[in-house]
């Protein structure tokens, strides 16, 4: 027993100095035991000498050799005993962890065989004991004879098994530790660190094999390992005594944050973490619990389908946790009306149940009494029968602000909003049924009042003038039936923020959206063919321009004048840019334009493709597909010091190029695939 605790002393003792070295100690108390499921010290002592090998360039050992080098030497053999006495039965003891399995020893000489002997009875079943070895388990005496069996030679000595005592002879089942015949199990320390296997006659430290010899001394394991409130290392022995190591160079550590170290997919409580030092680099362990979870809580309110309740995520291993459940609670009633053309009603805006259903009561102006909705025609609105079996709205008499055109007149469908209908009126909305197909130029025109409007998905074109100079018109939505947008449709609405253009759209007229102050963005799809002269001038704030794959046409002037226009996307299929499209944009920094065949006018009568003063703007490429280069093309582009051809040098003379198309240009060469033109 003196030789197996030095060992174990002395390995810890090793350790205390690697540790010291390393720093890998503790400030104060760190507590830990082991128990199922849960790291062990020794895997702890394992998992920083990884860290000690890697930090010296050395390839850790796996945890089998690790354990292997560090073994105990092989005790000597004890003196054959005389055979044991059967003694009583124990009680079985509570089954110990398996410890991993240690090497087969080699085998002895066999002795001479002795005259056999009366074979002894067989002892009582003793107490069973944490789980050791097969034969004498745990610490246990030399084997005496083998019942008729004679004086046994010697034999070979036996593997370590564990770190474990001599084990006495087999004989009568002899004196057993706790273990009556069978030997009482011996306590046996974690089934770590283990020897190599031997024969199965003596187990761990063993004598000769001869006659049943006294019992040996009982091997001692360790119980657990601790720090004291000193920070120095103390052992519990299995034998219930202990021992101190003090640890080296103690001072008082300035630990960081705790930090995961199982890579497992498991619970907090069952990870291991650490933490270091941040003077000395030293590492403290501890075993997971509870309090480790970083939880993330989510609440669910209560609805009136289902309760509310907290989830609580862990952000380290997901551990997910539901409570603080509430109560069902009752229906969240709108608090203004749902409606459709015959009823109107109040919502629950968690389910589908409804309350309070009734009919429209509808005035003369068309709105419901009760819920306020404009669900009826309006009085006031004119209409007229057209040859072709349709009606139109001619003009508004009406006083009411708030307008339903009806859906049809004396039978026949409404499908046309006349030129000049609702002219400089003073309604601040309208309602156009889905039976209209086109509205007329001017029709809305001057309705300085009208705040939003929506075109539905019955209307095709949209006239000229057709809501110009609406000053407080602030939202548009185009339907997809829509294809064209006429000239100056909606010119001069300074208010307007939002226009959404319909996918069916496949041109924007002239001065569309001329002066149109509030627009700060604008995406026009992919249907778009061409944009018009002028569209988008003055539109001041303007930020961003998405032009659709669909464009193969910029108009003259289209984007002139937009001063805050920094972020322009032109397509591949844009093959005409026209004169001064991006004049007086001082904001703009971009070099391409798609593949643009056309740089200013196909005529070459007007100036400039682009007039900034952008110090950034420095460099532009030319596509090799161009045709034409407009007079003053670059006018003022005082920065402009590099201009490439995406072409040959042929190619580059066989463009048609205005005399001054590069007035005031600083550059001083084309640069061409094939070589450089000078200018």
């Amino acid at each position: 027993m003196k030789r197996t605790k030095k060992f174990l002393v002395g390995f810890l003792a090793s350790v205390s100095v690697l540790c010291g070295s390393l720093g890998l100690v503790a400030c104060g108390g760190n507590d830990s035991t082991s128990s199922s499921g849960e790291a062990t010290e020794i895997e702890k002592v394992y998992a920083q000498y990884v860290v000690y090998a890697q930090a010296q360039g050395e390839e850790p050992l796996s945890y089998e050799e690790w354990i292997a080098s560090i073994k105990g030497e092989k005790g000597d053999k004890g003196d054959t005993g005389a055979q044991g006495e059967k003694g009583d039965k124990g009680d079985t003891g509570a089954q110990g962890p398996q410890g991993e399995q240690g090497e087969q020893g080699e085998v002895g000489p066999q002795g001479p065989q002795g005259e056999k002997g009366e074979k002894g009875e067989q002892g009582e079943q003793g107490i069973q004991g944490e789980k050791g070895e097969q034969g004498e388990q745990g610490i246990q005496g030399e084997k005496g004879e083998q019942g008729e069996q004679g004086i046994q030679g010697e034999k070979g000595e036996q593997g370590e098994q564990g770190i474990q005592g001599e084990k006495g002879e087999q004989g009568e089942q002899g004196i057993q530790g706790e273990k009556g015949e069978q030997g009482e199990q011996g306590i046996q320390g974690e089934q770590g660190i283990q020897g190599e296997k031997g024969e199965q006659g003596e187990q761990g430290i063993q004598g000769e094999k001869g006659e049943q010899g006294e019992q040996g001394e009982q091997g001692v394991g360790i119980e657990k390992v601790e720090y004291d409130a000193n920070g120095d290392l103390k052992i519990t022995f299995t034998d219930g005594t202990t021992q101190t190591i003090v640890m080296p160079d103690k001072h008082v550590h300035t630990f960081g944050e705790w930090t995961n170290f199982t890579t497992d997919d498991v619970p907090c409580e069952s990870r291991l973490f650490f933490r270091t030092c941040r003077d000395c680099k030293a590492i403290e362990w501890k075993q997971g619990a509870y309090s480790d979870h970083d939880f993330t809580t989510v609440t669910t309110a209560p609805t009136c389908q289902a309760q509310g309740f907290d989830t609580k995520t862990c952000e380290i291993c997901g551990k997910v946790e539901v409570e603080n459940y509430t109560a069902i609670v009752g229906h969240a009633w709108a608090e203004t009306y749902s409606h459709d053309n015959s009823y109107h009603w109040f919502a629950c805006e968690t389910c589908d149940e409804v309350k309070d259903k009734q009919e429209h009561s509808v005035e003369a102006s068309g709105e419901c009494s009760v819920c306020g909705e404009l669900v009826g025609a309006t009085e006031g609105v004119v209409y007229d029968v057209l040859s072709d079996g349709t009606a139109q709205v001619v003009m508004y008499e009406g006083t009411a602000t708030r307008v339903r055109i009806a859906d049809t007149y004396q039978g026949a469908p409404v499908t046309k909003i006349g030129n000049e209908a609702f002219r400089s009126s003073a309604i601040t909305s309208i309602v156009i049924p889905d039976s209209v197909t086109s509205i007329g130029d001017y029709a809305f025109s001057r309705c300085t009042s009208l705040t939003s409007i929506v075109i539905p998905d019955g209307v095709t074109s949209i006239g000229r003038y057709a809501f110009s100079n609406c000053d407080s018109l602030t939202s548009v939505v185009i339907g997809d039936s829509v294809t064209s947008i006429g000239y100056d449709a909606f010119y001069w609405c300074t208010s307007l923020t939002s226009v959404v253009i319909g996918n069916g759209v496949t041109s924007i007229g002239d001065c569309a959206f001329a002066y149109c102050y509030g627009l700060t963005s604008i995406e026009i799809p992919d249907s778009v063919t061409s944009i018009g002269y002028r569209a988008f001038e003055y539109c001041i704030n303007l930020t961003s321009v998405v032009i659709g794959n669909g464009v193969t046409s910029i108009g003259y002037r289209a984007f002139e004048y937009c001063y805050n226009l920094t972020s322009v996307v032109i397509g591949d299929s844009v093959t005409s840019i026209g004169s001064y499209a991006f004049y007086g944009c001082s904001s703009l920094q971009f070099n391409e334009y798609g593949n643009a065949k056309y740089l200013g006018s196909e005529t070459n009568d007007y100036f400039a493709l682009i007039e900034t003063k952008s110090k950034n703007f420095s460099s532009y490429t030319i596509h090799n597909d161009t045709k034409i280069i407009a007079d003053y093309a670059f006018s003022s582009c005082d920065s402009l010091t590099s201009i490439t051809f995406n072409g040959t040098v042929e190619e580059w003379n066989a463009i048609q190029k205005a005399d001054d198309w590069n007035y005031n240009v600083p550059a001083e060469k084309v640069v061409c695939s094939d070589g450089e033109v000078s200018l």
